[in-house]
């Protein structure tokens, strides 16, 4: 009799936790999911919105829905964090820190683990990966399957294949100054690498059968991975919707309602943490656009290339002496190439590597665009790092 008093106060708790969310939701206290999940055709959406106001639970309630309606196993989902330690603090206690108390009672799931995977009832939920593995993941681990959107099982009702999807989740995606800096590595080149062996050369379908969630509290750091993604960073206060045709994207900037803003004020934490200033709570993204160069300004002779790897992908071209930009196959000749590493194909010169970083300290650098600004910090970052 004890075990089910326990049960019918559980169901109570979380039903009432339900209602709670739902009212808060109306407030403006926690996101809703209608503002973006209308638009077709879009691949990508950036959800960009301070700590506490449910970014992780409309992400999962999309990939969630379709479970339900298209079943179980016509839905796939991938959850990315930076580090092992973070998936598996997620994944502890059979995985109660993966899903929002709200969600579980909502969809009635209940959850085990095994490995890095969480399951619903002994099938499949979602499979998550730590960005530092990316790497392994690129020596052979196939995570492409041809036939799970190309050869789709037929409806007996409707003649028609049955729809089915892939959502990818990356969430906190990039790591606080200092915390596992020797290991964490370069974040979106490692999400691209997952990217590539998730989807490869899949074909875009008559529907929309692959969406990717980012999810970030709007601190400054989240500016690298937008600007070398999308090309595109929002402008500080300039809360809202951004449609990036071209790249198949959505950013939602969430401004904090008020609600949110009281709600913060009486709370415990109100006395330590500086919810004025603090881009986790203030929601406004910090970026340096001064260094950018005026699209008036025409660059001319190629200084010098900046070498981080063998790839010609880790190139960048030094305009001028100070204009940087991705490299394009410029033809130069190699005495003008500069390794940031050892062992490439060009001699290493360390005082010039040097020279390197104190020019880029120094801010004697200008970009031709955001993505050479966003990558070539990247780059210079994970260097200083080792």
């Amino acid at each position: 009799m004890t075990n089910i008093k326990r049960v019918v106060r559980q169901i109570a708790s979380e039903k009432k936790s339900e209602e709670k969310f739902l009212k808060h939701q109306k407030l403006g206290l926690y996101l809703t999911p209608h503002a973006i999940m209308g638009y077709h055709n879009i691949i990508h959406f950036v959800i960009m919105g301070s700590r506490g106001r449910g970014k992780s639970v409309i992400s999962l309630d999309a990939p969630f829905a379709a479970k339900k309606k298209y079943g179980n196993e016509n839905v796939k989902i991938y959850y990315f964090r930076v580090s092992d330690l973070s998936i598996k603090a997620m994944l502890a206690n059979k995985g109660k820190q993966a899903v929002d108390p709200i969600l579980i009672h909502k969809y009635d799931l209940e959850l085990t683990t095994k490995n890095q995977i969480l399951y619903n009832r002994g099938e499949p939920l979602i499979e998550f990966y730590p960005l530092v593995s990316a790497a392994k993941v690129g020596k052979g681990v196939n995570m492409y399957d041809a036939d799970f959107l190309n050869n789709r099982p037929i409806n007996p009702k409707t003649g028609k294949p049955i729809k089915r999807f892939i959502f990818i989740i990356i969430d906190e995606f990039l790591m606080a100054e200092g915390v596992e800096k020797r290991t964490v590595g370069e974040p979106v080149e490692q999400f691209k690498i997952y990217l590539e062996n998730i989807l490869r050369d899949q074909e875009r379908l008559d529907y929309d059968a692959v969406r990717v969630f980012y999810l970030a509290n709007a601190v400054s750091e989240c500016a690298t991975f937008m600007g070398s993604l999308f090309n595109y960073i929002p402008t500080p206060g300039d809360f809202g919707i951004k449609k990036l045709t071209r790249k198949h994207c959505v950013v939602w900037n969430v401004p904090n309602s008020e609600a949110y803003i009281e709600k913060r004020k009486k709370s415990y934490t109100s006395d330590v943490f500086d919810y004025e200033n603090d881009p986790n709570y203030t929601n406004i993204v910090k970026r340096d656009l001064e260094l950018i160069k005026p699209k008036s300004t025409r660059i001319h002779k190629v200084s010098m290339v900046i070498m981080f790897s063998k790839y010609p992908q880790d190139w960048f071209c030094v305009y001028d002496g100070k204009y940087i930009r991705e490299y394009r196959k410029e033809c130069v000749n190699k005495s003008l190439y500069v390794a940031m590493i050892r062992h490439l194909d060009v001699v290493y010169n360390q005082e010039l590597a040097k020279t390197i970083f104190e020019m880029y300290d120094a801010r004697a650098f200008k970009y031709c665009d955001i993505i050479s600004q966003a990558r070539f910090g990247a780059k210079m970052k994970v260097l200083k790092n080792k």
